[in-house]
């Protein structure tokens, strides 16, 4: 699932022309995107935010290369999903 929500992910942001993401994760969950290679940088300090959140961003490019570092072929499939493109991965 996690998988399929990053490839998702990437086609929304090649669609749209985003380059930067932006989120707000529980600091405890900020452990699971660096799981795929997936680093982002904190924005200030945790807020109140429907409970205690974490805003961070990142550069898409800089996170498919942390990904292609961690998990070379997730990092094909979401890769190819963010430039438009089918991976040989894909069934």
């Amino acid at each position: 699932m996690s998988l399929g929500l990053l490839r998702g992910v990437g086609k929304l942001a090649a669609e749209h022309g985003i380059t930067t993401v932006c989120a707000a994760m529980a600091p405890a969950l900020m452990r699971l995107p660096d799981r795929f290679g997936l680093t982002f940088q904190a924005l200030g300090e945790p807020i109140d935010y429907h409970g205690l959140r974490q805003p961070c961003m990142a550069d898409c490019e800089g996170l498919l290369a942390g990904m292609a570092g961690r998990h070379a072929e997730y990092h094909e499939l979401v890769h190819a999903a963010y430039h438009g493109r089918s991976s040989s991965l894909e069934m």
